[in-house]
């Protein structure tokens, strides 16, 4: 019995993993952005749908254009589509769809989070995970002290 090298199951990994995050991005559209003489943040929220989690996940993308700005109606296929993946939590998928963001939309500054929220015997039970990303030698500190990150 000949089994496969573990290079070859890494390629074969790697492969998939570059397949699926080319189909993912397929959905996010762009356009130029043409004010780019302003700084200014841009914040898109939606929910993300099952079965990626067992409960209702609301997603908040924020970020600050540099050459390009997503085009918002795209926002949720985009999602369809992350939330189609096998992924090994949301942490995984989070990080996958602040990657894509990077990748695509090449924002000066990006920041992610998402929230489930339950109510369980009446508290409040919440999961929220938060992530950022910035290019290097960016920074605006006055637009980003205004930012609610919550």
């Amino acid at each position: 019995m000949n089994e496969a090298s573990p290079k070859a199951e890494a390629a074969k990994r790697f492969a998939a993993e570059f397949e699926a995050a080319h189909r993912r991005r397929e959905a996010l559209a762009t356009r130029p952005h043409r004010f780019r003489q302003r700084d200014y943040v841009v914040s898109l929220e939606a929910m993300l749908p099952l079965p990626i989690a067992p409960v209702p996940v609301r997603i908040r993308l924020s970020y600050v254009p540099d050459r390009m700005v997503l085009d918002r109606d795209c926002f949720e296929a985009y999602l369809a589509r992350l939330a189609a993946e096998p992924w090994n939590g949301l942490e995984e998928a989070m990080t996958a769809l602040l990657g894509d963001i990077a990748n695509e939309v090449v924002p000066f500054w990006a920041h992610l989070s998402a929230t489930t929220r339950l109510k369980i015997d009446g508290a409040d039970d919440s999961h929220t995970i938060t992530m950022e990303e910035r290019q290097p030698n960016w920074d605006n500190p006055d637009l980003l002290a205004r930012f609610d990150r919550a």
